[in-house]
């Protein structure tokens, strides 16, 4: 009787360990999901930053040429010496405010690329996490299957005991009963 006791209570001690996987198991997919969720909007932004920094290299690029050609047009107009100087001028000032701008980029990218790589190998580790919960989580469903045949075999054997009980007391009646005729 103890021992049913005793298995009903591992019983119910596994299913409430069950039941707390189960729901670590939904936390850890939720957080999974969000930090999936944030991979996509850094990855967003990073993609975002890389166009303009290819359209900062574009229009460095075009400053550039363009100011090659006003120094290659010095040579024939002394007036558009002036006007090439003071374009030179104002076109290093906003090459300069662009490479400043692409550094700044650059280093935002960098580090969206390594707070993406972090977030992945978060991302990895907690999906692991996961399937080790899930198939420990299955371990102990096999385990309280196996606890509850093992309840219902003890059972049986209970009952077995029982019937076999109640004939031994018939069987120790019978011979009271014989005795008592014998030696009255």
């Amino acid at each position: 009787m103890n021992t049913v006791k005793q298995s009903d209570d591992r019983i119910a001690q596994l299913e409430r360990e069950r039941q707390t996987t189960s729901e670590t198991i939904i936390r850890l997919e939720n957080g999974i999901h969000q930090r999936d969720d944030e991979i996509g909007h850094h990855t967003e932004r990073i993609r975002a930053q890389k166009i303009q920094v290819e359209n900062l290299r574009d229009e460095i690029g075009d400053l550039k040429r363009e100011y090659e050609h006003v120094v290659n047009d010095l040579d024939e107009h002394s007036r558009a010496l002036r006007e090439a100087t003071e374009l030179q001028s104002g076109t290093m000032h906003q090459l300069q405010d662009l490479l400043g701008q692409k550094a700044d980029v650059d280093a935002d990218l960098k580090s969206h690329q390594e707070r993406n790589e972090l977030l992945e190998m978060e991302t990895e580790r907690l999906k692991k996490h996961v399937y080790d919960m899930q198939q420990e989580s299955a371990d102990k469903e096999i385990k309280i299957v196996q606890l509850t045949k093992q309840h219902g075999q003890d059972k049986e054997d209970i009952q077995g005991l029982n019937i076999a009980l109640d004939a031994k007391q018939q069987e120790l009646e019978l011979v009271r009963i014989l005795f008592f005729v014998l030696f009255s």
